[in-house]
């Protein structure tokens, strides 16, 4: 049978290809001339003709890529993927931008003249050409994602309510892009439109709508020209008319702040196979494990543990984006997180949910050296919630000192998060309810909290990881949904406490 199936893949693939790849696509675009010119002079044309991961498809034909068992908390039939593509998403500033930029006629450009313009603003060439292109393939329609954020219901209502961003790490694997989209906006045309970098000041305060008040020259961002994509077999290739840079600005004032990541968003796999953000709650998608070979670079899945991807899209789960990681057997994995604009004090908060007596007890390690990381504190029960810890005999109380939200007293509220923060613990966000469109927000269930992991110092650039290792027998369940990267001036700021969002 998986023969038949390899076969059936590969004349897809062999009719696919004859599509033109994002390389192909950008030397044929008339109005991005001088950005095809830039990535020839960066020596990038093969890495964005890449579409299928050969060696993949051979160890997959040859019986090497091993089914997972059928995940017994969900009793659905599970399986890995029969192939493993790459995919791009290219930011490209117009021919017209750069012959306002330089003076020139888009002829006359040359690279040397862009990459003069470019060291000026304290850039390199293949720094400034890098920080366009993104590993993963994302369609205009999942340049951000939509679930179940605050007021949305796939369902009844797709308007936006309240903006939402991705977080992606660029091709050299050391920055930071941020993809916005706006909600209802004092910029009324604005509503719904997909940003580079922007990030407004919103009425995020206990009683607000999270909506735009307003945004400065740095902040606005970069608007995305959604109607103007084009699509290659690997990819997609978005005009832009400003420059995109990785500056100090952006760095400080754009992401500066709390950043929030869904973990699937972590593995570009998962979108560029078209795993991440479908509705497959039909079955479960193990993520490949073999001793010869790991299916997301970020992610090395040790022997015997059994890694799966869930999509509750459709199911109305409990998560951020509807999606999760449920790991069972001896869990034993290390990923790769990603990188910090800064340099200074953060923390590493994981998302948690406690909601079934399935869960794990884990212990999270963290370094530079994946071969050799420190314990990241203490482990963690994520069978605890807020007030109930559930085991397999029963519920028992939480040791944490979870309470609701008064909403007449604010002061109040903001003693009982100050408890929880001295335990390690904050109450899940406001941005996100359990079923889309309703009014049960994440942060009023006491199943639903973010554990801080990790707090110390960290060095923008540089590459961190992060091990977990379950404590109990193999068929409960380490769980991941989505983690934060939040600096001290966030959580420590002495004149404004951490927004509740």
């Amino acid at each position: 049978m998986k023969r038949i199936l390899y076969i059936l893949i590969g004349v897809v693939c062999s009719l696919s290809v004859q599509a033109q790849t994002v390389s192909e696509q950008l030397k044929a675009a008339s109005n991005l001339t001088v950005f095809n010119q830039l990535v020839s002079a960066c020596n990038l044309q093969d890495e964005l003709s890449k579409v299928e991961d050969v060696a993949y498809a051979e160890l997959y034909q040859a019986g090497m890529i091993d089914e997972l068992p059928i995940l017994s908390t969900e009793n659905k039939p599970s399986y890995v993927p029969e192939h493993r593509y790459y995919g791009y998403t290219v930011f490209a500033e117009t021919d017209a931008f750069w012959q306002q930029a330089l003076g020139k006629k888009t002829a006359n450009i040359s690279v040397t003249d862009v990459e003069n313009y470019v060291t000026a603003r304290g850039q390199t060439l293949r720094e400034f050409v890098t920080y366009h292109i993104l590993p993963v393939k994302l369609a205009k329609d999942k340049l951000v994602i939509h679930y179940n954020e605050r007021g949305y219901n796939y369902r009844t209502n797709m308007a936006f309510t309240v903006p939402t961003y991705e977080l992606y790490t660029t091709i050299d694997g050391t920055r930071l892009l941020k993809l916005y989209q706006c909600g209802p906006s004092f910029s009324v045309e604005n509503s719904g439109d997909v940003f580079l970098n922007r990030t407004p000041v919103l009425d995020n305060g206990i009683n607000g709508n999270l909506h735009e008040i307003s945004v400065s020259s740095v902040t606005a961002g970069i608007r995305v020209d959604t109607a103007q994509v084009v699509s290659g077999v690997n990819g997609y290739i978005y005009p832009i008319s400003s420059l995109l840079l990785y500056s100090d600005a952006v760095r400080q004032q754009v992401l500066g702040g709390r950043l929030r990541f869904d973990m699937a968003g972590l593995f570009p796999e998962l979108m560029n196979n078209d795993i991440r953000a479908n509705r497959i709650e039909e079955k479960n998608i193990g993520i490949p494990v073999s001793s010869v070979y790991q299916y997301c670079d970020g992610l090395e899945i040790q022997d015997r543990t059994q890694f799966y991807y869930l999509s509750g899209l459709g199911r109305d789960w409990y998560n951020w984006q509807g999606d999760e990681f449920n790991i069972l057997g001896q869990v034993d994995f290390t990923l790769r997180l990603p990188p910090v604009p800064n340099d200074g004090e953060y923390e590493l908060r994981i998302g948690t949910q406690s909601n079934t007596s399935y869960r794990n007890i884990v212990q999270f390690y963290m370094g530079t050296n994946k071969e050799s990381l420190s314990p990241a504190g203490l482990s963690v029960d994520m069978r605890e919630g807020g007030t109930v810890r559930r085991t397999p005999a029963g519920n028992l109380p939480s040791r944490q000192k979870w309470e609701a939200d008064n909403v007449n007293d604010s002061i109040s509220n903001r003693m009982i998060d100050l408890r929880l923060y001295e335990a390690g613990v904050l109450k899940g966000p406001r941005i996100y309810s359990f079923t889309p469109g309703s009014t049960n927000y994440a942060r009023d269930a006491e199943s639903t909290l973010r554990r801080i992991i990790w707090r110390g110092q960290l060095k923008a650039g540089e590459t961190y990881y992060l091990r977990v290792q379950g404590l109990l027998d193999d068929k409960k369940q380490a769980y991941l949904d989505y983690m934060e990267w939040c600096p001290r001036s966030v959580y420590a700021n002495p004149n404004e406490p951490e927004d509740t969002w």
